[in-house]
Parts: structure tokens; sequence; C-alpha cells
């Protein structure tokens, strides 16, 4: 049973600190299903992450879901049956449009960025907001290979890059 925490991965969170079904901490028995469930609810909204939990999000992202939109929207979006740029799209759809490459990029990146600007005004998405950060991480991982197709930075730049600010 998750209540939108860590599904009990993280020590201390909602669903970790104590085994579902049973008394919270305080010993009241009697407390309806209701009122735990907002008593666990409540904790998750106190709980911090800690920066190693943060990178392990981070991390498990990269690797899974970041990954795997990409590989399944770029072979629709490059047309790679019948091309291997990878770019295919962007240099299609600019061309179409009378505009650059990154000026299309940036036009499909607003998108998400305006639905994202939405949430966070009226917490409202119309998909999970989650799915809208994931193409946003994706077009921005895009966007540093386009310049780096283009030559304007290097990957040993971005890699080696130790500026923090």
């Amino acid at each position: 049973m998750s209540h939108g925490c860590c599904n009990g991965k993280y020590t201390g969170c909602c669903m970790t600190a104590r085994s579902p079904g049973t008394a919270p901490e305080d010993g009241n028995a009697s407390q309806s299903f209701e009122g735990l469930i907002a008593k666990m609810d409540e904790q998750v909204l106190e709980r911090r992450f800690t920066t190693q939990e943060i990178l392990d999000v981070m991390k498990a992202l990269q690797e899974g879901p970041v990954r795997e939109i990409f590989t399944r929207n770029n072979a629709a979006y490059a047309e790679t049956d019948r091309t291997n740029d990878g770019f295919n799209n962007f240099r299609e759809g600019a061309v179409e449009a009378g505009i650059d490459v990154l000026q299309y990029w940036s036009v499909l990146f607003g998108k998400h960025r305006r639905a994202l600007a939405a949430f966070v005004r009226t917490k409202k998405s119309h998909k999970p907001v989650y799915r809208v950060i994931k193409d946003m991480i994706v077009y921005l991982h895009m966007l540093n290979a386009y310049l780096i197709e283009q030559g304007e930075y290097s990957l040993d730049d971005v890699l080696g890059d130790k500026d923090d600010g």
C-alpha cells in the first residue's frame, strides 16, 4: 500500500516508520483508518530527503525512465527506420517551420515548460507531473547532445565540468 512516498525504500518514511495496520506512535489503536492515512500522509509531507537520497532518485531516473522515454520516442521522432540521424525530426521540423533547429527545440521544450509552470500555479496537470518532468529531462539531454554534435562544446567539457556555480 503506497501513499505517494518512496514505497518503503527509505528508512523513516511513512511506510517504514511503522508496519501498515499498526497503531500510530501515540498508541491510539482506536484511531480510524482515515486518521491513520492522514497521519501517514502528514509524515510524508514532513519527510526530508538527504543529499544521498536525492542522488539515488536522480540516478534511478537517469538509468531507467529517462533512458526508456528517449529510446522509445527517438525511434518514432527521428524516423530511424529511414535514417540514422537521431535529430532528423528536429531538422525536418525546423525546415518546415522556417526556423533553426535550436528554435524548434525551444518550441517543443516550451510545451513541457508551460505544463510545469501551470502545475506550479494550480497543482493540477493534464497528465502526471512526473511525466512532464521526465520529458523535460529528455529534452535537456537532447539539447546537450545537439550542441555537442554542433561543436558548441564537447562531451568531455560537460563531464569534466566541476564548476558548481
